[in-house]
This record gives C-alpha cells, structure tokens and sequence, in this order.
C-alpha cells in the first residue's frame, strides 16, 4: 500500500499529477506536481474516486471541479499508487497591500497578501508566494505565512522601478514601487 500524500489545489485549477515505475519490481509511487511528463505518463491509466470533485485525463492532467477529497490513482503493469488530493474553495482574487508606492534607497517596505473566494474570505491553504520581479532595486529582507496572509519585507537596495508579485499557480497580481536615491 502506498501512502497517501495530503495535497490541494483550488476549484477550477487544473494541475498535472506525477506517476512513476516501470515494472514490479522497483518502487511506485504518485506525487502531486506541477510539472508535466508528457506522453511517459500515457502508460499509466488514471482515475479519481469521486468525478464531481476532480476529474482526470490519461496524462494525468486533473481539473479540480469542486470542494472536497478525492483519491487519485495511477495503475502500471498491475501495480497501484494513489495520493489524496484537497480541493478548495475557488481563488476569486489575490489582494496586495500597500497600493503602489515610491520609497528611498535602504528603506524597506512591508508587503501583505492572501488569496481570498468570492465573499472575500481569506483562503488559508492556498499557496500565495510574494516575489520582486528586479533584485536590483528591491530585495527580501523577510518572509511569513500566517493564516493565508503572506507578510513580505523588502529592502531597496539601488535606484529604479520593480513590481513585487503575489501569485499562485495561475493567479498574478503586482505592486509597483518607484526606489529614489
């Protein structure tokens, strides 16, 4: 029996679902990933228990349909993996905060964001990163993750202009800040 892997991935994303082995004699296992294999994963035949959660194609691409768990499981030769898979609610929007912002040289800046569903609720699990686009003019300084809320602190490090971006895997959104000497 293969353990499960507790995994998530918001409503109406779709993610590709990682399967290997090549025969019963060596290890197999299914990971959840966002990187695709191709057609090496056409060998593998897929499914999910429960299709109006999560249904998935025969590369493994998954389309998460609704709130809730599914089991996904990849068959080789016989041999069964399978990884648990959260799906949560949908991302309606990112939010950053401070709006867009001119600072000096050696200042920092704290930047804040979540991703949030359509009452505007903060979605705690989902997977928010913060990242300057120019580490010439703004670099990290620290980072936090507390109940969905990203806290980012940059330093500005040289003149110019750069966007910090709060994204997902499908979901950008940008805060412009103007460094002056």
């Amino acid at each position: 029996m293969f353990p499960p892997t507790h995994r998530g991935v918001p409503a109406g994303d779709t993610v590709t679902i990682q399967a290997a082995g090549s025969n019963r004699h060596t290890a197999r296992y299914v990971v959840y990933s966002h990187e695709a294999l191709g057609s090496r994963t056409a060998r593998f035949r897929w499914e999910t228990t429960d299709s109006t959660v999560a249904t998935i194609g025969p590369t493994g691409l998954m389309r998460a349909r609704r709130p809730g768990r599914v089991i996904v499981r990849a068959t080789f030769q016989g041999i069964t993996g399978s990884t648990e898979v959260e799906v949560w609610r949908p991302i309606a929007s990112l939010r950053i905060l401070p709006t867009d912002t001119t600072i000096q040289v050696d200042d920092t800046v704290e930047v804040r964001a979540a991703a949030v569903d359509g009452a505007g609720a903060t979605l705690p699990d989902a997977r928010l990163q913060l990242t300057p686009r120019d580490f010439r003019v703004m670099r990290t300084v620290a980072h936090d993750v507390q109940g969905g809320v990203v806290t980012g602190r940059y330093r500005a490090v040289g003149p110019g202009s750069t966007v910090i971006d709060a994204h997902t895997t499908n979901r950008r959104v940008g805060l412009r800040i103007v460094v002056r000497r």
